[in-house]
């Protein structure tokens, strides 16, 4: 199985982030296994364009390869079959007691928006943002990324089960417009303004999905 990984600190000067990113305290010498994945479990009728077969074996498969790391963030996961599957391999190496977060489902006519952060680790917050523009049905037809519910989860997850240990992560994931180049810019800008009213330059961060 071929993992397309997406595992990034970025430093941007816009964002205001310290460009050393040092790791916060109590998190040196720590590792944390983190993986970015699309897979490809399209919504509906749009299933019928993905070019991997065998769902069941798919997801099962998948959700034994993730259950090796720590943080988890995955796109297109829109469908709760596939969802459940994958969790289930998870939990048989991981147990019940973990952190999960995936894109809520707004409007009665739209999919989600694809997106989970699964963690070992207990999460501190969480906030979601939805993209303002998208590809619209009437110009893509059945692929117009506008039948999703696109945007940005983000996750600040504990990395220590000790109380009087602070180290925390803020874990970002998305999915960029995929029809509509021209409107890809704007979801940068409000992927940009969403860091910076989540994270802090005290705090690593780690941007994740398919961009």
């Amino acid at each position: 199985m071929h993992f397309r990984y997406f595992i990034a600190a970025w430093i941007m000067a816009s964002l205001c982030i310290n460009p050393s990113l040092q790791a916060a305290e109590g998190t040196a010498g720590k590792q944390v296994r983190v993986i970015s994945y699309n897979v490809q479990f399209l919504p509906g009728i749009a299933s019928l364009a993905n070019r991997r077969g065998q769902p069941t074996y798919r997801a099962q498969a998948i959700g034994k390869q993730l259950a090796n790391y720590d943080i988890i963030g995955l796109n297109e996961l829109f469908e709760s079959k596939p969802r459940e599957q994958i969790l289930a391999e998870i939990e048989q190496v991981w147990g019940k007691d973990y952190s999960s977060l995936f894109s809520p489902k707004l409007r009665p006519d739209r999919f989600t928006g694809g997106l989970a952060i699964i963690s070992r680790y207990p999460f501190l917050e969480t906030n979601i943002h939805t993209y303002t523009q998208s590809s619209s049905p009437e110009k893509y037809g059945l692929l117009a990324d506008g039948y999703a519910t696109k945007g940005i989860l983000h996750a600040r997850i504990s990395l220590s089960s000790d109380q009087k240990d602070s180290s925390s992560v803020d874990v970002f994931v998305t999915h960029l417009e995929a029809r509509e180049p021209a409107i890809r810019p704007s979801q940068y800008a409000e992927f940009a303004q969403f860091l910076k009213q989540q994270r802090s330059p005290e705090r690593p961060a780690v941007l994740m999905g398919d961009f």
